[in-house]
């Protein structure tokens, strides 16, 4: 049996139905394509900004603390170098010392120092907080502090 007439237009309404499907599926798959590439350029440009952001930041910081200036330190055997050294010598003179650790062993409370010798924020603790832990706790006992 032959077929009649009209299947050849079903088979090629089918075909065009088929055509149409595929070039939205296309279209689709385009579209998602750029949406995704959209996507990923947007990350990265902002992953471009935050890093720009950190590099400013760093520097700033750099320049901040680096450019501190041309203030030598005292040489070794300057008056100032002797007098530095004599303030410390009378500040821990008596206290028991061992290794990076100052005080009696047996103080109840020890203080864990971790300190850098370029921070100034160390230099800072050192010069103005030290001298005044050190008489009040270390040399009565209550305090041993571990560099």
């Amino acid at each position: 049996m032959s077929p009649g007439p009209g299947a050849e237009d079903d088979e090629g309404d089918l075909t065009r139905k088929q055509r149409r499907e595929q070039a939205r599926e296309e279209r689709r798959a385009l579209e998602q394509a750029e949406a995704d590439h959209a996507k990923r350029r947007a990350r990265l440009t902002q992953l471009g900004i935050v890093v720009a952001i950190v590099v400013v930041v760093v520097v700033g910081i750099a320049i901040a603390t680096g450019g501190g200036g041309s203030k030598k330190p005292p040489s070794v055997g300057s008056h100032e170098s002797n007098a530095t050294v004599a303030e410390v010598k009378t500040l821990i003179d008596g206290i028991p010392q061992s290794g990076n650790t100052l005080g009696d062993p047996k103080a109840p409370v020890t203080l864990r120092y971790y300190g850098d010798l370029e921070c100034p924020i160390c230099k800072e603790f050192t010069l103005q907080v030290l001298p005044t832990l050190i008489p009040k706790y270390v040399r009565t006992g209550k305090l041993r502090i571990e560099y």
